[in-house]
């Protein structure tokens, strides 16, 4: 999951993490997939959220964003593995 996130507002992505986080049985894992913006103004940063916002209403979201939404669904031991990939566990 991930390439959908940032098509997304921010409300409607923290719904989604909540509703994902209900149906995952314990110990389950959550993987995303996402680009993500740095929160600066950098070129990389603006332009994603140029296209994502032009097409989707989303933005480019940042680690941050997404750490705290998985949080606030209940995720545990949030990690980013690399540049574009995270992932959290239900339980």
């Amino acid at each position: 999951m991930g390439q959908v996130t940032h098509h997304l507002t921010a409300t409607r992505n923290q719904d989604i993490f909540r509703r994902v986080h209900a149906a995952l049985k314990a110990y389950g894992k959550l993987v995303l997939d996402v680009p993500m913006g740095t929160g600066g103004l950098d070129e990389h940063s603006n332009f994603l959220s140029l296209v994502f916002w032009g097409i989707f209403g989303g933005i480019a979201y940042t680690s941050g964003d997404y750490f705290s939404w998985l949080e606030e669904a209940g995720f545990h031991e949030v990690k980013q593995l690399s540049e574009r990939w995270i992932m959290a566990k239900s339980g």
